[in-house]
This record gives structure tokens, C-alpha cells and sequence, in this order.
């Protein structure tokens, strides 16, 4: 049985940072150019000011997913609360079925007792998601671009 919590950085890090490298070579884009490097002390930051918001999956005590948000006011509307998806990893053999969604659906109650009022999650093209948000009530709002440079 998967059991879903909020957790802090401090309490989840240790157990989170296998899943972070295996939800890298998954999605990252210029894996031979951009290595795997996350600025934990910025994590640790926002998570001293309440601002990071994790909720974790746990098979039998093991992790295996988690779902990270930073919620803070919005820069444009500052009376507007927003959780703005940061990483969202379920292990592969915990896909099938409603995990993903029980994942999410936890991490929504989380940042919503945070003071979310609205949640944005982005969705990378592969493995694209999206669908399972559209039948979650989430509605397309943008597309993100990059371009490598330099």
C-alpha cells in the first residue's frame, strides 16, 4: 500500500535523492551537457520560509514518488496565492492504476492548506500527463518553450 504525506526537505532528502536521478534520466533534456546538480541549499531556503510545499509517495516505507511545489504569492496579483509545480516523479512500476492520481490529489490538499488558491503544474512533452490533469478539472493555460543557448 502506498501511503501519501506532506514531509519537509530535511525529512524526505535522504530518501528522495535516488528518485531524483532516476526522474532525471527520465525527462532531462542535455543529459551529455547538463548534469544532474540541484541547488539543495536554495531548496533548503525555501524551505525554511515555508514556501516549499512536498508531498511524498511511500511503498512500504521505501519512497517512490513525490510530488514538490513552491507556493507564494503571485507576482502579478499579489493577493493570490499560487503553487507552482517544481517536480512531480512517480516511480514507473507505480504507474499503472490511480497512483499518480492519488499522488496528486494529495499533493493538492497540501499546498491548498498552505493557502494555494490556484495550482500550476507544467507538464513536460514526454512523458506527457496532461490528459490525467484534464480529467483532474485542470484546464491547458500556456505552452513553455526552450531554446539551449551558450
Amino acid at each position: 500500500m502506498i501511503v501519501f504525506q506532506h514531509e519537509s526537505l530535511a525529512g524526505a532528502l535522504g530518501a528522495m535523492t535516488p528518485l531524483v536521478a532516476r526522474h532525471w534520466r527520465e525527462v532531462a533534456l542535455d543529459r551529455d551537457r547538463v548534469p544532474l546538480a540541484p541547488d539543495w541549499e536554495k531548496y533548503r531556503l525555501l524551505d525554511r520560509t515555508g514556501a516549499l510545499n512536498i508531498t511524498t509517495a511511500r511503498h512500504d516505507g521505501r519512497m517512490v514518488g513525490y510530488a514538490c511545489y513552491i507556493v507564494s504569492r503571485h507576482l502579478h496579483y499579489r493577493d493570490l496565492m499560487v503553487a507552482e509545480s517544481d517536480a512531480f516523479f512517480l516511480a514507473p512500476e507505480h504507474r499503472r492504476g490511480p497512483e499518480g492520481v492519488r499522488l496528486l490529489r494529495a499533493a493538492e490538499q497540501n499546498v491548498i492548506a498552505a493557502g494555494a488558491q490556484r495550482i500550476v503544474t507544467r507538464v513536460k512533452v514526454d512523458p506527457d500527463f496532461g490528459p490525467l490533469l484534464r480529467r483532474m478539472g485542470y484546464q491547458p493555460i500556456e505552452a513553455v518553450y526552450s531554446k539551449r543557448v551558450g
